[in-house]
């Protein structure tokens, strides 16, 4: 006899049908989603190479990491609050070397499996393929996150949050399910939640939030032991491991307050540039958005109950609003980060609208769904009393709004993608180059080198910081005890008795000593190994520091 518990799980769940995509179904939608990514994409997995973390993790993994206690035990190349991304790092190092545009092409492929991940959910959600695919599609041409599809570094967040949905999948088919067949379900979700959050912990208040799904999809008695599960499950991974991040943190509520407010505030802007992809003022599309949800929630209420509009306004009404309870709840986890971890930071930084890019697409095309199906009821009013809307002319607005929108998008992504790609000529151009004039160098050697910009667009860096060109130059020369560093705008050299100390940009010291230093300027391909202050004295104003930024392409 079943429990009073279970017939409430299946009469809620009945409410909400899940819906099982075959495999030809999630094919079609694999191929397509492929061939957009090899259209927007492919030049820059043709031409596109390391950046930034990526020489520092290619150079650890090459030379620095011996045994399995370098997995386990925090040190200086694993701080120890993301278990699982080491190990993710050296298996996909592991399975290609330091072949660079196989770094590229993977990166695309967490892409793809992100969206995928997406369709998947959304369908057992119940959401018709059609706008599925569409969301799916608009996710991967999202251009305020587009680090994670052009970066290798920034690819655990793509895997973490595809570990997440289809964590979230799993939990909601357990939901239609009884008995052990449920407990089985939910554990897999709750193994899927686990990993996301022990490779990359962006998805932790996400997943505490969940079980209001769970409750909406089955009700109170079915969610809240689920949901129970789930922040348990979080709060202890957090309080384990995310307590010893080596991200920057801000101090006092007050200043997490602020930076929450920030967040907050640029998520609304990133709301408008989505909803409409090209300049155009934030407060004026904010508050047509209002308007047209408003109008929306106003005409459901004047519509019969029988009436297919009525309750299709009302649905993606509810969508619109989850999707920006996601993007809030996923910028919320940046808070206590320094400002930095911003949602309108450039290049790099932008990483941190991966999991906000989901809720700001899914609110985007609902609105596109409320703005079609408005349409829709105005041709029956215009068309007369009788006039019935054709319920595909609303999903013919939604789809051309979106393909619209896809092509802003993409017009964008391929600005940040040359970007990438020019950082990579010089990179490799200086590379060479410092083959050519210091064939041969010391053990424990330091090189500076000067004339190379530090980025090629705001936040896409070429060689940029202190770990960036000191991972490519050591695995050049083939030598871990070797280090570079680019001396860029703010960086300051002076030659002292011993050696040449070197205040670099973020106040980092270096202190090179004589006969084991050597100076190159990429711009005139001047190089210099001084051996005394007086040597060092006589060169030193002959090397300038490189742009900061530069659009151009490198000089051959």
């Amino acid at each position: 006899m079943d429990s009073p518990d279970s017939s409430l799980t299946r009469s809620k769940s009945a409410a909400h049908p899940t819906a099982s995509p075959t495999a030809r179904e999630l094919g079609i939608a694999g191929l397509l989603l492929i061939g957009v990514t090899w259209l927007v994409f492919g030049s820059h997995i043709r031409h596109g190479g390391f950046y930034y973390d990526d020489w520092f993790i290619a150079s650890k993994e090459l030379f620095h990491l011996h045994g399995p206690l370098h997995f386990l035990l925090p040190s200086s190349i694993n701080p120890g609050n993301r278990p699982l991304l080491l190990i993710y790092e050296s298996t996909v190092h592991a399975a290609l070397g330091l072949h660079q545009h196989a770094y590229v092409a993977f990166t695309a492929l967490t892409a793809i499996g992100l969206s995928l991940a997406l369709f998947l959910t959304l369908r057992t959600l119940g959401l018709e393929r059609l706008h599925a695919g569409a969301i799916a599609c608009l996710v991967l041409l999202f251009p305020y996150a587009d680090t994670t599809h052009l970066w290798f570094s920034a690819t655990d967040a793509n895997v973490s949050i595809t570990l997440y949905l289809l964590g979230v999948t799993a939990a909601v088919r357990g939901l239609d399910r009884n008995g052990r067949v449920a407990v089985a379900y939910h554990l897999e979700a709750l193994t899927l939640y686990v990993g996301s959050i022990l490779l990359y912990e962006i998805t932790a208040t996400v997943i505490i939030v969940t079980g209001a799904l769970y409750w909406w999809r089955a009700g109170r008695r079915a969610a809240l032991p689920r949901w129970a599960a789930d922040a348990t499950a979080v709060f202890v991974l957090l309080f384990a491991f995310a307590r010893n991040t080596g991200v920057p943190r801000l101090h006092g509520l007050s200043a997490i307050a602020s930076h929450a407010r920030m967040i907050y505030d640029q998520l609304l802007t990133l709301l408008a540039h989505t909803v409409f992809p090209l300049n155009a003022s934030r407060t004026l599309i904010l508050v047509l958005v209002a308007l047209l949800l408003a109008g929306a929630r106003e005409v459901s209420w004047h519509l019969s109950r029988e009436d297919r509009r009525r309750s299709q306004l009302t649905r993606w009404i509810w969508i619109v609003l989850a999707g920006l309870a996601i993007t809030a709840v996923a910028g919320t986890i940046f808070a206590p980060a320094v400002p930095y971890y911003s949602p309108l930071t450039l290049g790099v930084g932008n990483r941190v609208n991966a999991l906000p890019a989901v809720g700001l697409v899914i609110a985007t095309y609902g609105i596109f769904m409320i703005f079609g199906t408005l349409a829709s009821c105005g041709v029956a009013f215009a068309g007369g009393r009788g006039r019935i809307a054709d319920p595909r002319l609303a999903s013919v607005v939604a789809i051309l709004l979106a393909v619209l929108t896809g092509i802003g998008f993409t017009h964008l992504v391929r600005i940040d993608a040359s970007a990438y790609d020019l950082a990579s000529r010089y990179q490799l151009k200086l590379l060479d180059a410092l083959h050519t004039s210091l064939p041969r160098v010391h053990h424990h050697e330091t090189i500076f080198t000067f004339g190379v910009p530090a980025y090629t667009a705001p936040g896409v860096p070429a060689f940029a910081a202190s770990w960036d060109l000191d991972g490519a130059v050591q695995i050049a020369y083939h030598d871990p005890t070797v280090n570079a560093y680019p001396v860029i705008p703010g960086s300051t050299l002076a030659c002292n008795a011993q050696g040449i100390d070197a205040t670099l940009v973020g106040g980092i010291l270096i202190v090179a000593p004589y006969g084991r230093v050597a100076l190159y300027d990429d711009a005139n391909g001047r190089a210099s190994s001084p051996r005394t202050q007086t040597e060092c004295r006589s060169v030193i104003t002959h090397f300038t520091p490189g742009p900061l930024t530069v659009l151009s392409a490198p000089a051959v």
